[in-house]
């Protein structure tokens, strides 16, 4: 039996429709995705207030992030617990630390991406994403005068802590505003990142002047804003080694 012709050309108009949207879904992040990495390196030391579930008042932790390449050198200053433990981030995936206290170096399990990272509302791989396009397929929700809401489903075979993220992008910027992260079932938010502030420089690189992670289970927190900022810098390659991790700079 054939098609009615009003049913036809609706079918017609959607398979176009549905594939404009898609690709202007992918644009959206394509484009969030440039500006967060539209740097060759960077060197960025966070202040980072924590308040843990149950406590009334957070705790300072400060860190020193090196960013090149999409690879991490990140070494802890403060407090005196975390002073000298080292991260280092090859892939969102392949992830290292070195703890002064045991001596070794060892390897983040994978099942542990989606653990707070030394005890903040971030994880192992917060930290570690900056290209949102190789690990989720977005597609484009809502749309107004200021803002597009994607929503992110993680790549098939792509090893990623959620499954489903809720991403809010700032127009103007082209950067997220705030992130939603779902429960594995993908129904319930379970964590929420919020960020403000933006700083862009003259070549259109934006950092945050605040972010802050929520996990909507506990109440618990973390904000992070920089402190000092050094934007291509010339951070060596040799820095995101093994070595360095174990020896330090």
């Amino acid at each position: 039996m054939r098609p009615s012709v009003p049913l036809l050309s609706g079918l017609l108009l959607t398979a176009p429709l549905s594939a404009a949207f898609a690709e202007e879904a992918a644009d959206v992040l394509a484009k969030v995705d440039t500006v967060l990495n539209k740097f060759n390196d960077q060197q960025i030391r966070f202040r980072a207030d924590n308040l843990t579930a149950g406590s009334k008042t957070p705790g300072v932790i400060e860190f020193q992030t090196r960013v090149k390449g999409g690879k991490t050198f990140t070494e802890f200053l403060a407090p005196g617990d975390l002073k000298g433990t080292r991260v280092l981030t090859m892939t969102p995936t392949q992830i290292y630390i070195w703890l002064p206290d045991f001596g070794k170096i060892r390897r983040v399990a994978s099942h542990s991406l989606n653990q707070g990272f030394m005890g903040t509302t971030l994880t192992q791989q917060d930290m570690a994403t900056f290209a949102y396009s190789a690990l989720y397929v977005p597609s484009l929700t809502t749309s107004d005068d200021s803002t597009w809401t994607l929503e992110l489903t993680t790549k098939e075979a792509k090893d990623t802590a959620y499954d489903k993220l809720v991403m809010v992008v700032d127009k103007a910027k082209g950067v997220p505003l705030r992130i939603d992260y779902y429960n594995d079932a993908g129904t319930d938010v379970v964590r929420r990142e919020e960020r403000s502030g933006y700083q862009c420089n003259a070549v259109g690189y934006c950092l945050f002047g605040q972010m802050k992670m929520t996990d909507l289970t506990s109440g618990a927190w973390t904000t992070l804003t920089p402190v000092e900022a050094k934007i291509d810098a010339g951070v060596p390659d040799d820095v995101f080694s093994t070595r360095t991790l174990q020896l330090g700079l």
